[in-house]
């Protein structure tokens, strides 16, 4: 198949899913699996032993993965995955530079809202330990 047609599909699949407006937790593993696939084709495509590699280890180190996913804000989620239609926007059009700056702010968003949600579950943590 070929690598756009594979993309378009990846967004339609994400956007089917969030059309509801809610975060439905049984649409947790499709849009996981989505996600995934999205990332894996843009990585397979780009054939770079070294980015394959870098990445494949990254989903070995704990919070690092693209396995990660906090299913609780429907607001992120929507706004991370608009980022999948600019960016596959700028695959389509051959843009490389766009692409690239644009799948580093996809991550750079993710791990700000990765290191968000593990603030507050220090915070919620101290507080229950304070109770004690």
């Amino acid at each position: 198949m070929e690598v756009l047609e594979r993309l378009r599909e990846c967004v339609a699949e994400g956007d089917r899913i969030l059309s509801k407006g809610v975060l439905d937790p049984h649409d947790l593993i499709p849009y996981r699996r989505m996600n995934v696939d999205f990332h894996e084709t843009i990585i397979q495509t780009c054939e770079n032993p070294f980015v394959s590699s870098f990445v494949r280890q990254c989903h070995n180190v704990p919070m690092a993965s693209d396995r990660v996913f906090i299913w609780e804000d429907y607001q992120v989620i929507a706004r991370s995955h608009d980022d999948h239609h600019r960016i596959l926007d700028a695959i389509a059009k051959r843009e490389a530079q766009r692409a690239e700056n644009l799948m580093s702010e996809h991550i750079h968003f993710a791990l700000l809202v990765l290191r968000k949600k593990l603030e507050e579950d220090g915070r919620a943590a101290q507080l229950h330990d304070d109770r004690k």
